[in-house]
């Protein structure tokens, strides 16, 4: 039987509620927890990356008897978000956060900021080293919060970092990766920059035309898309005086956008980054240097994003009802999941796979997603695509074939029967390496797979040049020079002298 395709229906979490309002997910421990406002409901879960088997780890039910808990829950436009440490989750509603501990037998607690409502609730991307600490920022149409919620000792720590001007108003708050900044944006066209660490105003800049509405930081780097949506986008970074300095701008409408980078690639430079950004009508892949933002490929959409985000080595993309998963190495489409019902949201565990809600839907979806089932189709994508150009028609990485089963294999197969030929060759033990070995190797030349194994995965690249559309995937990589090669890795240097 084949093995299943990169992206496998595992199971629901049933929570026999009537509609789960609102999900979050953390990728260190692999937590999920569900919120349903209707019968104030509250549940962590956590899913095993061997046998992907869900357990219960807490949950609480609050009795509707009047108490704050069950006011809170129940109140319209409610949402629940987990800490980046997984030891926190934090139910938003109304102006009260009501504060939960994800450990059995802890009970929640329960902070008011003002009287107006909070409208957004971000975490601090860098865990406390004290596990029962973590830090939040919060914002409500006047003011910017910065606090830290400590717990079971109920302890709340809350600096108002920015009050807002007469007919100001905040609309957003965004931490960077490693948490030295943040971005807040209002209805007006100044961005603020907030120290993360002194919890103080750092720098005000002016963005052109029409106020941004989201802001990506580059994980890695003090870089920024701050975005207007249809409006355009600008690039910005922070320069060593602290200070928010837009160096690009893109004039075309960027409705979602993603910095992208390949796991396991050496850092790169500042100015020497990639990234993804998608029109009402294209996807597009762009270089950002100091000098220039230039766009490098591009694919038609399948409708309009509503989602995109890097996992592992594959750009996602989600739009109302489907997930599509794109390789960042070759720009193929690996493969595509449509749902029968529009998604509400998706979120990526790195060792499970994606954990999908459905608007109106009492369950959470778990489709699965691993490095190495990516890796086996790379080897298919690469194969089908060879072949297919030969003549051989019909197959495609999802549809079951023995053809498929043995390009799944082939790298393994092809690596395992080296090992066990060269120590016998080099002890004299066989004069030469046997015809079967020579025959999976001259197939791997001509299925042209030797790059794929012989090298680390690069990102897609090219010399600034007119772009290029295809159906499924985007343009094919432009030759590079010998002195932009990447290092053959130590295991496969046989192969490449073969080819």
């Amino acid at each position: 039987t084949p093995h299943p395709p990169i992206l496998t229906l595992l199971s629901s979490l049933l929570t026999l509620t009537p509609q789960i309002t609102s999900f979050d997910c953390n990728p260190k421990k692999n937590y999920v927890v569900t919120l349903c406002s209707e019968n104030l409901f509250v549940k962590v879960w956590s899913i095993s990356s061997a046998k992907y088997r869900r357990t219960t780890v807490q949950e609480f039910v609050h009795p509707s008897d009047g108490r704050d808990e069950a006011e809170c829950l129940q109140k319209e436009g409610s949402w629940i978000s987990l800490s980046t440490s997984g030891s926190h989750a934090a139910v938003v509603a109304g102006n009260t956060i009501q504060f939960y501990q994800c450990a059995p037998g802890t009970q929640p607690s329960q902070l008011t900021l003002s009287r107006e409502p909070i409208t957004s609730l971000q975490w601090c991307p860098v865990p406390s080293t004290d596990a029962n600490k973590s830090t939040f920022a919060a914002i409500t149409p006047s003011t910017l919060y910065i606090g830290v919620c400590q717990l079971p000792v109920v302890v709340f720590d809350t600096d108002v970092v920015y009050k807002c001007r007469e007919s100001e108003f905040c609309t957003g708050v965004w931490w960077s990766g490693d948490a030295k900044y943040l971005i807040l944006t209002t209805n007006t066209t100044q961005v603020h920059l907030v120290c993360g660490e002194s919890h103080t105003l750092l720098h005000t800049t002016e963005y052109p035309d029409t106020p941004p509405s989201l802001a990506v930081w580059d994980p890695a780097s003090e870089l920024v898309v701050l975005s207007a949506g249809p409006h355009g986008a600008c690039i910005a970074h922070v320069t060593p005086e602290n200070k928010l300095k837009i160096i690009h701008r893109i004039a075309e409408p960027v409705l979602t956008a993603s910095w992208i980078n390949l796991p396991g690639q050496p850092q790169i430079p500042p100015f020497a980054l990639q990234l993804a950004y998608s029109t009402d009508k294209s996807l597009r892949l762009c270089h950002v240097t100091q000098d220039q933002v230039t766009p490098h490929h591009e694919v038609p959409l399948p409708g309009k994003v509503q989602q995109l985000f890097t996992a592992g080595s594959c750009l996602v993309l989600v739009t109302s009802s489907s997930l599509v998963l794109h390789s960042l190495e070759t720009g193929w489409r690996v493969q595509s999941h449509e749902f029968s019902s529009p998604i509400s949201r998706v979120l990526w565990l790195e060792d499970i796979g994606f954990v999908v809600h459905l608007k109106g839907s009492k369950d959470i979806t778990v489709l699965r997603y691993s490095r190495r089932l990516y890796e086996k189709q790379r080897t298919v994508l690469q194969g089908i695509s060879v072949l297919g150009m030969a003549g051989l028609v019909g197959v495609d990485s999802t549809t079951p074939h023995a053809l498929l089963f043995f390009l799944k294999n082939f790298q393994k197969c092809l690596l395992e029967q080296y090992s066990h030929e060269k120590p016998r060759v080099s002890s004299n033990e066989y004069l030469t390496f046997s015809p079967y070995l020579h025959l999976l190797s001259s197939l791997c030349v001509r299925l042209n797979l030797t790059p794929l194994y012989t090298t680390p995965p690069q990102l897609l690249h090219s010399t600034p040049q007119a772009l290029h559309s295809t159906p499924q995937a985007f343009s094919p990589q432009q030759p590079v020079t010998a002195s932009q090669q990447p290092a053959v890795m130590p295991e496969w240097s046989w192969l490449d002298d073969y080819d």
